[in-house]
């Protein structure tokens, strides 16, 4: 699972968003493991560009709404 985290970081160094500067189809699948992985209580090592691109996530009212307080 590491190595699957790591790519999703690389990928997110280069991108506000899973594949553009914008929100994508491509964001969705990941944001609902993601957001289930924030909400585990275990350390969450290191990942500093899947965490910013979460926290962009969780500014996003409709994220709030039907994935955040939902998970």
């Amino acid at each position: 699972m590491d190595n699957a985290w790591s790519i999703l970081d690389a990928q997110l160094a280069r991108r506000r968003f899973v594949a553009d500067v914008d929100l994508t189809m491509a964001d969705i699948p990941f944001c609902y493991i993601v957001n289930r992985w924030y909400k585990l209580p275990i350390g969450h090592r290191g990942l500093t560009n899947v965490k910013a691109w979460y926290d962009r996530l969780c500014e996003r009212p409709a994220f709030r709404r039907n994935v955040y307080e939902v998970g």
